[in-house]
């Protein structure tokens, strides 16, 4: 369609004026334009996108790299796909909840409404679990561990996710994140579980 072609063009222009600021390549500070503005992602996944095509012990990524990962899983496609490559092992047609768990670790380094979690590293874990299993519930139809493209497109995921990255107190995202939510579901479990 047009929308995407001009979408297309829109992407490409930018990455050219990102590289020609920082021919040598991009490292994580100056990546985050490309994640977020060439491929659409909300902004704390740009650290996760930059660990994705790194290679080991390299402090940046080349352009050739970012370049190639935009033609093969971002150009013309619907964020949801986009999403879903993000996401997703390359070996795998399938997102998995550890997929999910390495994604959106970043979310609690970066968003303001889960500061106050930096001090209990044993309550990010279990809340980070809690969102993924919400997710998992809500969206894998299949009821296993192996979350699809056509998972992913059903979904409201993207939504919420540029909801998350826009809204600083995270308590008002009700859909997979609120903490508050957690922290219920948190205490009901501790009650039942006799021994803990």
């Amino acid at each position: 369609s047009k929308d995407a072609v001009d979408s297309a063009q829109t992407e490409s222009a930018e990455i050219d004026v990102l590289f020609a600021s920082h021919p040598g390549g991009l490292d994580q500070e100056q990546f985050k334009p490309f994640a977020s503005t060439v491929c659409g992602f909300p902004s704390f996944f740009a650290q996760a996108l930059f660990e994705k095509l790194a290679q080991p012990g390299q402090a940046v990524v080349a352009r050739a790299k970012c370049t190639q990962w935009w033609e093969t899983n971002i150009k013309h496609k619907r964020p949801e796909v986009r999403l879903f490559h993000f996401l997703r092992e390359p070996s795998n047609q399938f997102v998995t909840r550890a997929d999910w768990k390495k994604r959106l670790a970043c979310l609690l380094d970066t968003h303001p409404g889960l500061d106050f979690l930096k001090a209990t590293p044993e309550f990010q874990d279990r809340y980070l679990e809690c969102v993924v299993e919400r997710i998992y519930y809500v969206n894998n139809r299949a009821c296993n561990d192996k979350m699809t493209q056509h998972d992913i497109s059903l979904s409201n995921l993207v939504r919420v996710l540029k909801y998350v990255d826009e809204e600083n107190d995270i308590n008002k995202v009700l859909d997979y994140f609120s903490y508050e939510h957690f922290y219920v579901l948190y205490c009901k479990f501790w009650e039942l579980d006799g021994d803990h």
